[in-house]
């Protein structure tokens, strides 16, 4: 988690002088974003710490997009083709499937499958979090590079 947040961290702060300032209506959602970050960098690493890197990676990142549009469909309001809310199902079968693979001791593992949800909420809601936070910025650029560069000081 070091090498992605300093990674970044020269572009970041490269770019904030060339890109434009966030508009103070979304000042807000860039400090809850850096908050959330934070907590997912910090329930992916128990997530590794818990579990196993191939049960644990897909249920995270596999959970997200599966979150996002549940929301989307219940709370915001947006309508999916039958396609899509397949696709959705299937993805969702396989984080199922995932969170019952049993470990090398043959017991499951939940701790790490909750770890790994937890951080898939955490990336469901700095995608939400973030995808109005650059709306409301009038700049997607200027947005994520205060947002990375203000994470260096957490």
């Amino acid at each position: 988690m070091t090498a992605v947040t300093l990674g970044r961290a020269p572009l970041a702060v490269l770019a904030i002088m060339f890109v434009p300032f966030p508009a103070p209506e979304s000042w807000l959602l860039l400090g809850l974003s850096v908050i959330v970050h934070l907590f997912y960098q910090l329930s992916l690493i128990q997530a590794y710490r818990l579990g196993d890197f191939t049960q644990v990676y897909p249920i995270a990142r596999g959970s997200a997009p599966a979150i996002v549009t549940l929301v989307s469909l219940f709370a915001l309001g947006i309508e999916l083709t039958f396609n899509q809310i397949v696709a959705i199902c299937l993805i969702l079968s396989g984080i199922f499937c995932l969170s019952l693979l049993k470990q090398t001791d043959g017991l499951r593992n939940p701790k790490a499958v909750a770890a790994a949800l937890l951080t898939g909420c955490c990336i469901a809601t700095y995608s939400l979090m973030d995808g109005f936070g650059a709306r409301a910025a009038g700049t997607a650029l200027g947005y994520i590079a205060w947002m990375s560069s203000i994470s260096l000081f957490r």
